[in-house]
């Protein structure tokens, strides 16, 4: 079963990355649509309210709830200072201008 689901993560997930951009190029181009980066101050904004979520989470009166919140925050803590070199650098690496 683990290697069903692995086995179609890079097809499922290329698929929605190829077909989002096209949408994307088809929306900007035939109907005029800006595409903007939500503000910084958004940004924390929704992180500060997920983290209200995640405070009644850590409170819950199941245990089993508390301990997957606690396993979650502890795995996003160990990779995040990762993140900025791997997946966000590779993916604005992706984006840049080359001359090809």
């Amino acid at each position: 079963m683990s290697y069903a689901c692995e086995s179609l993560y890079n097809p499922v997930w290329t698929e929605y990355t190829t077909k989002h951009a096209l949408a994307l190029t088809k929306l900007v181009e035939e109907q005029g649509v800006q595409v903007k980066k939500l503000p910084d101050d958004v940004i924390v904004a929704m992180g500060n309210a997920a983290g209200e979520v995640i405070a009644e989470l850590r409170e819950d009166e199941d245990e089993l709830v508390r301990r997957i919140v606690e396993s979650f925050l502890a795995y996003r803590s160990s990779i995040s200072s990762y993140m900025t070199y791997a997946d966000n650098g590779q993916m604005n690496a992706r984006a840049m201008d080359y001359k090809y």
